[in-house]
């Protein structure tokens, strides 16, 4: 693959317990690189004859395809993760209720029409290819500047993986806050044997 320094992918299930705390930890990640890592969020699932299968249900296929519909519109400075990371909070995160995080500038009318539509499908039918590409069906899987698949849930584990990779990055030449205390986790979802992402 292409080497594209500064470059942070992640390939979750949106109703993954793992996946959801490891792009909550993003919220401490990014701000210690100051706009300088470039992240994309990325969605595991399987396209079928008659839509798409995901690990957790239809619930989770609907939430990938919301949340891929918020990075489309609401891409200028990553307005779309304010969306994400309400979904994210508390326990509620696979719950039906998604327009209480659809404000601040981001419309539940954009969001539905997109989900409910072909643009929609269109999005997420695209986006499981690049998981589809790199055989990924774990939640979480990191990609590291387009080459380097790493696993972790904390922002440690995160940044450790980040500046592996980007020594020059001035985001790795001092520690991220609480890395000397924080322990790491581990644990995935691991999407079973044809279930896994489709190209």
């Amino acid at each position: 693959r292409k080497k594209v320094p500064r470059k942070l992918d992640v390939f979750i299930m949106s109703q993954c317990p793992y996946g959801v705390r490891a792009v909550n930890a993003l919220k401490q990640v990014l701000p210690h690189f100051r706009g300088r890592l470039r992240l994309g969020i990325h969605y595991i699932a399987t396209k079928t004859a008659t839509g798409f299968s995901a690990l957790h249900g239809q619930s989770e296929v609907d939430e990938n395809i919301r949340q891929l519909c918020a990075r489309k519109h609401y891409a200028r400075r990553d307005q779309y993760l304010k969306y994400i990371w309400c979904r994210f909070q508390g326990t509620d995160w696979r719950g039906d209720d998604w327009r209480k995080c659809a404000t601040g500038g981001i419309s539940p009318v954009t969001i539905e029409r997109c989900w409910k539509g072909a643009e929609g499908k269109a999005l997420l039918e695209q986006d499981i290819k690049l998981a589809g590409s790199l055989n990924s069906a774990a939640s979480p899987t990191w990609l590291a500047n387009n080459r380097h698949t790493f696993s972790g849930i904390s922002a440690t584990q995160i940044w450790v993986a980040v500046c592996k990779h980007n020594k020059q990055l001035k985001g790795c030449k001092r520690l991220i806050s609480g890395t000397a205390k924080e322990a790491p986790f581990a644990g995935g979802c691991q999407a079973p044997q044809g279930r896994g992402p489709a190209a």
